[in-house]
């Protein structure tokens, strides 16, 4: 896990480098927000009935300006996924939280608005490492709904048949937001997962992720590298 998220880190550090240059219009910064979520799917080809969840999402976010109008925005963001299962219907349901990170890159859309403030909205893919969680699994022990057989352990991450989640997820990814002219902002993200998280998955079992959210951030504009020749 350790490995995988340098990776990303990396990743992100490298094209941070590789934009800063040619574009010279790079704002970075913080967000922090409340991410909701639930995986919608199905077992032997009855559909999940499970209850959203409501988790941290937080991390580091880059701005690159492309234009007036238009930019790139990404990060590496901690993003807290899961869902729990449907009260009173807990003959075998299982709960899972699930710890993330993910990498974003949304196109982004600029409107000036009064007062020098900008509105945006964005449209991209991302993809995330589902890095560790922790699965409860409730059997019914009585009738009606009275007692329960709680198993809590650590999830299980990985592409064996006997796993609980594949490691990698990825899909697509939109938000509208309001930006201050001093680098505050609002914004409401939404996304949905594309692969089967299932490990052994088919047609009729399939676990995908999906959530929404809501956040607040504040971005820096770096300065712009200026180059200098000395006379002699």
């Amino acid at each position: 896990m350790k490995k995988l998220f340098s990776l990303m880190l990396l990743s992100l550090l490298g094209a941070v480098q590789l934009l800063a240059g040619p574009l010279k219009k790079l704002s970075l910064g913080g967000e922090i927000g409340v991410n909701v979520s639930n995986y919608y799917g199905e077992t032997n080809g009855d559909p999940y009935n499970n209850l959203t969840v409501r988790k941290l999402r937080a991390g580091v976010v880059a701005d690159y300006e492309l234009n007036k109008r238009f930019s790139l925005q990404s990060g590496l963001l901690y993003v807290g996924n899961g869902f729990e299962p449907l009260k009173g219907d807990r003959i075998y349901s299982k709960e899972l939280q699930v710890h993330t990170v993910q990498l974003p890159l949304i196109a982004t859309a600029k409107i000036n608005v009064r007062g020098g403030n900008t509105a945006f909205v964005g449209l991209g893919p991302y993809i995330a490492a589902n890095v560790a969680g922790r699965t409860n699994i409730y059997h019914q022990l009585s009738l009606p709904y009275l007692a329960y057989d709680n198993i809590s352990r650590d999830l299980k991450v990985g592409s064996n048949a006997d796993d609980d989640l594949k490691l990698i997820d990825y899909g697509l990814c939109a938000n509208v937001g309001y930006l201050l002219t001093n680098g505050l902002y609002l914004k409401v993200h939404y996304q949905a997962g594309i692969p089967n998280l299932l490990p052994g998955g088919d047609e009729q079992n399939t676990l995908r992720n999906f959530n929404f959210g809501f956040s607040a951030g504040y971005v820096v504009k770096m300065k712009e590298r200026k180059a200098t020749a000395k006379l002699k």
